[in-house]
């Protein structure tokens, strides 16, 4: 066999477990999964109120079916990758930070935060001009503080859900898997572009979460290691997480001055960003983490 048939073959049998990966039988199921941990205990929650007087309504119960909806997910997850063939361990890499691991999410994490806040605050002030009451029910919509009547359990339920579960399974699901079917079956670029705006669009920020999602990338491919995205990940997240302990005040109104004050953080945010994705861009594996980390193991 000549050397260069060898190399094709390696690339085909390393490629083979993400060609039978279904993209949209992710979103399928993770909609499925929300919709009946919701429904289990909306009527749940229905039969408490019944008995002992506490409301259906309080968002406590929203919580507990995010939990509910994304611990069936992540089986199903884990069942639907074992059938593909496909090990976990090749994806997520070594769990090992070095100084640099958690510099770069450090780093990323507080550019990341500045810009999304920009962006948020710029979309706000645009709201604000355009559809004054649309923004401000918006903001009170978004807020994660609603009224309870467990706040302590309120808290730590949502800091569980920003710090821990969200940036571990969504990771797991736009960086890890997505990025790899979808770079195979199209290319790297374009998987980039696709499952960042597909992220941003996800959330109440699109623009500020669709640069957040390229930077966790650009950290995946250079470290091949998805506990680090999940560290900026964490970080970012948890300084929203942050001001739930803080004393709460009344959600801002969306008004005009949130343009400038929008601005102002893009501006700041900006050479940091393009600086971070250029210097982590040039220095990524010259592969996808998948078929790095299978070589390390075989090695």
């Amino acid at each position: 066999m000549s050397i260069r048939s060898a190399i094709s073959l390696e690339s085909t049998d390393s490629s083979q477990p993400f060609e039978r990966v279904k993209a949209r039988l992710f979103f399928g199921r993770f909609l499925l999964f929300q919709f009946v941990g919701g429904l289990i205990l909306v009527i749940l929650a229905a039969i408490v109120q019944s008995s002992s007087g506490v409301s259906a309504e309080d968002p406590i119960w929203l919580l507990m079916g995010l939990y509910v909806g994304w611990a069936v997910f992540l089986g199903w997850v884990l069942s639907y990758l074992r059938k593909c063939n496909l090990p976990v361990s090749q994806v997520i890499g070594s769990t090992r930070l070095s100084g640099r691991d958690i510099r770069d999410a450090v780093l990323v994490a507080i550019a990341c935060l500045v810009f999304s806040t920009g962006a948020g605050l710029l979309m706000f002030g645009l709201l604000a001009v355009l559809l004054p009451e649309f923004a401000d029910q918006l903001l009170e919509s978004s807020s994660l503080a609603q009224p309870s009547s467990f706040p302590f359990l309120q808290k730590l339920l949502t800091t569980g859900l920003l710090v821990v579960v969200a940036p571990t399974l969504e990771e797991l699901l736009f960086r890890g898997l997505l990025l790899h079917r979808w770079a195979l079956k199209w290319n790297l670029i374009r998987a980039i572009v696709v499952g960042s705006i597909l992220f941003g669009i996800l959330h109440i920020n699109p623009i500020g979460l669709t640069v957040f999602g390229v930077m966790m990338v650009l950290l995946y491919l250079k470290t091949c290691k998805l506990v680090v995205p999940i560290l900026a990940h964490a970080i970012n997240n948890g300084f929203v997480a942050l001001a739930l302990w803080l004393p709460q005040t009344e959600p801002p109104d969306a008004s005009f001055s949130h343009l400038y004050a929008g601005l102002f953080c893009l501006c700041l945010s900006l050479p940091l960003l393009a600086w971070l994705a250029y210097k982590l861009w040039n220095s990524r594996t010259v592969d996808l983490p998948y078929r790095m980390n299978m070589r390390k193991e075989l090695a």
